[in-house]
């Protein structure tokens, strides 16, 4: 009796032992294989573009929120997030528009944040709630290569003032800046409003706060009448009614070969187009190119500017206020071979604006202070097709047993 017992515990419980734990690991390797999965996941979702403008974003606030000791621009570790030619349109506290270099900007010392506990400081007034600029909407045009959003944000000023904003943030593309610049979104313009709580005693006041039908017919005015309506008759001068003094058209490219200004060394890929130098290629958008100009990449469709399918995709797809002062405007209008997506940043300025020669404007005071960009291939018909083919074939820039594109001239 004593030998099989000793026999079973040498031979059989070794046996056993091993198939528990091979039972073990059987059952707990899909529950790591889940943990992993679910990293990965977490990690992908962290890194996703929304995430990316999102946090460039609340960079940017921080940034402006948090004035440094020289009492201009914020904190260098969020500066990254705000280009060096960032803009910032402020309508705040019923004072006269201010257009302000980014890194130069701040939100005034009433919208600063206590050194001590981060609880915001207005007059003798302490704000209970902790000051914490909010991401409200994060809007990523889904055109092209994706690379412009729009960051609608609301902060907290007192118990009875809040200010309401739009970013316009661009994906940089070539080489980074530095080896800790990870994030490819930066904020090239932002708009800002202050409103206030009317008060429940005062009728004006109530209305005066309203966003109403009117606000929405001004600005399709403004950007369908006046923008849209001379960007498709190539109407320089008409599109300059409709731009603030300070609008400038901003995008980014799919490469690093373009660079914002003159300086050679700057290859983040945002391209600053002043308005006069847009405007002139609005008015020439089908004329030869200039002699600074490589080519003209309209210009082979010149025949089609009559064409009754030319404004195919033109539209307005959303107006979005903020308040009854700022809107954000996004609409597309094409010109082959581009379909452009555009974030257009609409202000109602008041007659005390200095920033432009003349203060009232056809569309109710308001303006398109700022432009970005996204761009896609224009599709043409077959019918567009067939009249450059027999364009470029009458006037001698195609043969009919050419197997070039159809286009008007070469």
């Amino acid at each position: 009796m004593i030998s099989l017992f000793a026999a079973y515990q040498v031979v059989l419980l070794p046996i056993f032992f091993e198939a528990c734990a091979q039972e073990w690991q059987k059952n707990s390797l899909p529950s790591t294989a889940s943990a992993a999965k679910s990293s990965s996941a977490e990690t992908t979702k962290m890194s996703s573009p929304e995430d990316q403008v999102r946090e460039a974003a609340q960079q940017c606030l921080e940034y402006w929120c948090l004035p440094s000791v020289s009492g201009s621009g914020g904190s260098s570790d969020n500066k990254e997030a705000v280009h060096k030619e960032c803009s910032v349109m402020s309508l705040l506290d019923g004072g006269t528009p201010m257009c302000e270099a980014g890194h130069q900007f701040t939100f005034s010392s009433e919208s600063s944040f206590s050194s001590s506990n981060g609880i915001l400081q207005n007059d003798d007034e302490q704000v209970e709630q902790t000051f914490q600029p909010q991401i409200i909407s994060v809007k990523i045009l889904p055109v092209g290569s994706q690379n412009a959003a729009a960051v609608r944000v609301s902060m907290r000023v007192s118990s009875t003032t809040s200010i309401q904003g739009w970013l316009t943030l661009l994906k940089k593309s070539g080489t980074p800046q530095n080896k800790n610049d990870k994030n490819p979104w930066v904020c090239i313009a932002a708009a800002f409003s202050s409103t206030t709580s009317p008060s429940a005693n005062c009728i004006d006041s109530i209305n005066n706060h309203k966003i109403l039908p009117q606000h929405f017919q001004a600005v399709t005015r403004l950007v369908w009448d006046g923008y849209c309506h001379a960007n498709r008759n190539c109407n320089g001068p008409a599109m300059g009614q409709v731009f603030h003094k300070t609008c400038r058209l901003t995008f980014a490219m799919d490469n690093s070969k373009n660079s914002v200004t003159d300086d050679d060394d700057d290859k983040d890929g945002i391209v600053i187009c002043p308005q006069p130098a847009f405007l002139s290629k609005v008015q020439r958008r089908y004329a030869s190119a200039q002699p600074h100009e490589a080519t003209n990449p309209h210009l082979p469709y010149a025949p089609l500017q009559q064409h009754p399918d030319i404004g195919q995709y033109d539209g307005m797809e959303s107006i979005e206020f903020v308040s009854a002062n700022l809107c954000m405007v996004t609409v597309r209008v094409a010109h082959p071979p581009c379909v452009w997506t555009d974030l257009l940043t609409c202000c109602r300025l008041p007659g005390n604006d200095m920033n432009h020669d003349n203060n009232s404007n056809n569309f109710g005071g308001w303006w398109i202070v700022h432009k970005s960009s996204c761009q896609e291939e224009y599709q043409l018909t077959d019918d567009m097709k067939h009249v450059l083919e027999e364009y470029g074939i009458r006037h001698g820039y195609r043969k009919t047993n050419s197997g070039d594109p159809p286009l008007g001239r070469p």
